[in-house]
C-alpha cells in the first residue's frame, strides 16, 4: 500500500468513525485537506483517534505515548499542540496536563 492509498484508507475509517458517533462525516475530509505536510510522516498516521484520546491510565494512551516517542515529527506535532490549547489527547508525546504545565512554565 502506498502513501496515497494509506491516507485514503485512514480518511475513510475516520469518516466512518465520525458517522458512528453521530458527528458530521464531511468534517474529517475538510480536516484532511487542511493538514500540514508533516502529517504524512507521522508515526500515528493510520491509527484511529481513539488511541490518542482516552483516559490517562488506559493501555492505548501508553501505546500512543510510546509511538510518539519514536516519531520523526514529534517536535512539529508538539509545537502545534502547544499553540492550540483546545486540542485534547496525546499530541507530540504529551498529555493535556503535561501541555498545560509546559505552557504555565513558559510564562
Amino acid at each position: 500500500m502506498n502513501d496515497w492509498t494509506s491516507n485514503i484508507t485512514t480518511l475513510n475509517i475516520t469518516m466512518l468513525e465520525s458517522m458512528m458517533i453521530g458527528e458530521d462525516p464531511v468534517r474529517p475530509l475538510l480536516q484532511f485537506a487542511a493538514r500540514p505536510e508533516w502529517h504524512a510522516r507521522a508515526a500515528c498516521r493510520g491509527f484511529g483517534h481513539s488511541w490518542f484520546i482516552a483516559d490517562p491510565g488506559q493501555s492505548s494512551v501508553r501505546a500512543a505515548l510510546y509511538l510518539c516517542g519514536r516519531c520523526v515529527v514529534r517536535d512539529d506535532c508538539l509545537t502545534v499542540a502547544l499553540a492550540e490549547s483546545d486540542l485534547e489527547g496525546i499530541w507530540g508525546g504529551t498529555t493535556d496536563e503535561e501541555r498545560k504545565q509546559i505552557r504555565q512554565d513558559a510564562i
